[in-house]
């Protein structure tokens, strides 16, 4: 007697679907991140280093 299939099973059965890299990120690349990460890591090495200059006095 065969067992019913599980829902993990049936889901193996579908096919997949293809799709290219822009569709599959959902979104637009670029508009500037690289620069908003260096300006806020920069930003953060300042503010921790003017906190080191005014407690270290």
């Amino acid at each position: 007697m065969q067992q019913p299939l599980r829902q993990s099973d049936v889901e193996d059965l579908e096919p997949e679907t293809a799709m290219t890299t822009d569709r599959a990120r959902q979104g637009v690349t670029g508009h500037g991140v690289r620069y908003v990460l260096v300006f806020g890591l920069l930003g953060i090495i300042f503010a921790l280093a003017m906190t080191l200059v005014i407690f270290a006095s």
